[in-house]
């Protein structure tokens, strides 16, 4: 009997792992490349090639121009919305504000939205809307 209550708990704790990992969109998982952000009172063109986001099950890593930022296994993505549950962490060479146009404007947590069959990745939050397309 303890056999098949073991054997029961190690099923059940697998199907919540795989139910948990299965609310990741798909459509997500992929590399990015920012092309503007919307803001009001105007557009901002991102740099071309500058600024990359890359989604896995695992991870959610940025460039900010010559710095990396990362949150390893930190976030979620449910209901239409990415969500950062701890801090990002990120690189400090410095100099962003020198070598791109975006320095201090990037911020990729809020609602999301797939468009034109997987390739336009949109995030809205409260710095503007985030245009990114897929590079993968």
């Amino acid at each position: 009997m303890r056999i098949a209550l073991k054997f029961i708990g190690v099923i059940f704790c697998f199907l919540i792992n795989n139910s948990l990992q299965a609310q990741l969109d798909d459509d997500l998982v992929g590399r990015w490349e920012l092309m503007k952000i919307e803001t009001e009172p105007s557009t901002i063109i991102a740099d071309s090639g500058k600024y990359q986001l890359e989604i896995n099950e695992e991870d959610f890593k940025f460039n900010t121009g010559i710095n990396q930022c990362w949150c390893d296994g930190e976030w979620m993505a449910e209901s239409g919305e990415i969500k950062f549950l701890s801090l990002l962490a990120c690189t400090e060479v410095g100099g962003d504000e020198k070598y791109g146009n975006l320095f201090g404007k990037l911020k990729y947590s809020g609602k999301y939205e797939i468009k034109e069959l997987g390739t336009i990745l949109l995030i809205k939050n409260d710095k503007g809307l985030y245009y990114l397309k897929r590079i993968d």
